[in-house]
């Protein structure tokens, strides 16, 4: 399955993932690309992170 690179839109915009009840981290984190997922990015939940090429700091 595909995976995005989502953090939460706005630091206060705590977003619950669906499977673990954990919420997603400021920083970011792979997700499935579900309609979970794309919903919450359509609706403006979440956005996109760009994820740095390995050996990048």
């Amino acid at each position: 399955m595909d995976t995005i690179n989502i953090k939460p839109a706005q630091a206060n915009i705590k977003v619950r993932d669906p499977e673990t009840f954990e919420f997603l981290s400021e920083k970011g984190e792979a997700k499935p690309r579900n309609a979970y997922w794309l919903a919450r990015l359509r609706d403006g939940d979440v956005v996109m992170v760009e994820s740095k090429p390995k050996g990048e700091k």
